[in-house]
């Protein structure tokens, strides 16, 4: 009777441990594809904000225009503070420092 129970214990042990792992990676698959989303619309709201900006100043309508990795950099900011509830007039504030700050380190390297 003795093996009986260590059989079931045994079992019992070890479901419960392959559901925590099976729960384990799902979690982390799940946070490996909310990267990849937030990374994938990042690029695509940057890409169409850059190339807009380009047809305006084409037409005279608009001035000196950052590089794409600027807008890049900014919406890989402002996606995830969208997403969490964050964005205050304070977060955009913070934003619109770091970009600005990384515009003028990447003009004063391009000098």
């Amino acid at each position: 009777m003795e093996w009986l129970t260590l059989v079931a214990t045994s079992a019992v042990v070890s479901a419960a441990v392959s559901g925590l792992l099976t729960l384990w990676n799902s979690h982390l698959q799940r946070k490996a594809e909310e990267r990849k989303r937030i990374a994938e619309l990042a690029m695509k709201l940057a890409m169409t904000e850059w190339e807009k900006h380009l047809e305006l100043a084409a037409q005279g309508k608009a001035g000196n225009i950052p590089a794409p990795e600027i807008y890049l950099y900014r919406y890989s900011l402002l996606i995830p503070l969208i997403e969490n509830g964050q964005l205050t007039p304070e977060t955009i504030s913070l934003l619109d420092s770091a970009v600005k700050e990384l515009i003028a380190k990447k003009q004063t390297k391009n000098l």
